[in-house]
């Protein structure tokens, strides 16, 4: 721990501190307090924060980082660069996405009880399933084109009568928009349900081994998915994966948010300059 006291965290701007914190350094003019640090150390673990506390070589150099962070931090006001316009353009995208993330916390922290976090758990045992399949799959951007890949696929067999696999491959290297599928000709290897998305999952799940789906689809696109195999595991009890049911279920909770203030929005994407957008 000593060793990795990230600098980083040193060069944000200390901000003011309640009149009832001890004033531990002092720069030039700015004054920095214990609350302070409390605060920028606040999401630290439990043990990280026992570790620290343990230790006064590790507690100074969070007090020496915070000192050089401020030492740099006026040092750039005094050359101009707070008027800069790629410091501008950034603070704007940290208040956007501040904002945005401080909007779900509020939102939707209040429905994480643990009695609410349980009775989601109940409700979806097999998202905590430890069973998996394996399987390859193959996607595209339109629906025709993945039903006539999926009719194509299912009438290639090897010699024993089953669903023949090097096909498949040749066609995912061929035809998916996957950038992977050039490497990994629409393998996926052997995943439990919740490594992918839900309507990818149902439908990989409730397929039988050596089989073809019809187009399933995703925020991705439309997927042609083959199953190869499947592993059989057990539901975990709630206690044994109570922070995944929370993580899963505040995840579920922002995406019924998301799709509620679609439907209040006026919302639009231009599909022609989606199709020519890139990175």
């Amino acid at each position: 721990m000593k060793t990795k006291i990230l600098f980083t965290l040193a060069t944000m701007l200390i901000a003011s501190a309640p009149a009832f914190a001890a004033k531990i350094a002092t720069v030039g003019e700015k004054t920095i307090n214990t609350e302070d640090l409390k605060a920028e150390y606040s999401q630290i673990s439990d043990e990280q924060r026992a570790a620290i506390n343990k230790d006064d070589t590790t507690r100074r150099g969070i007090v020496e980082n915070a000192v050089n962070g401020e030492l740099l931090v006026q040092a750039a006001t005094k050359a101009g660069l707070d008027k800069d316009p790629d410091y501008m353009k950034a603070l704007e995208r940290f208040k956007r996405q501040y904002l945005a993330s401080r909007f779900m916390q509020k939102s939707l922290e209040p429905k994480l009880e643990r009695g609410e976090v349980k009775k989601f758990y109940e409700t979806n045992k097999n998202m905590f399933d430890t069973s998996q399949v394996c399987a390859h799959h193959i996607v595209v951007s339109d629906a025709g084109t993945a039903t006539k890949i999926a009719e194509e696929l299912k009438k290639k067999k090897n010699k024993k009568g089953a669903i023949d696999l090097k096909a498949f491959e040749q066609m995912a290297a061929k035809s998916s928009i996957d950038p992977t599928a050039q490497d990994n000709k629409g393998e996926l290897g052997c995943f439990t349900r919740e490594r992918m998305v839900p309507e990818f999952s149902a439908a990989a799940f409730s397929m039988k081994k050596n089989t073809i789906s019809d187009p399933v689809r995703t925020m991705f696109g439309y997927h042609v998915i083959l199953v190869t195999d499947h592993k059989q595991g057990k539901v975990a009890g709630f206690e044994e994966v109570e922070q995944k049911v929370k993580d899963s279920y505040r995840m579920k909770l922002m995406q019924d948010m998301l799709t509620d203030l679609r439907t209040k929005s006026n919302v639009s994407i231009n599909e022609d300059a989606l199709k020519e957008f890139k990175l």
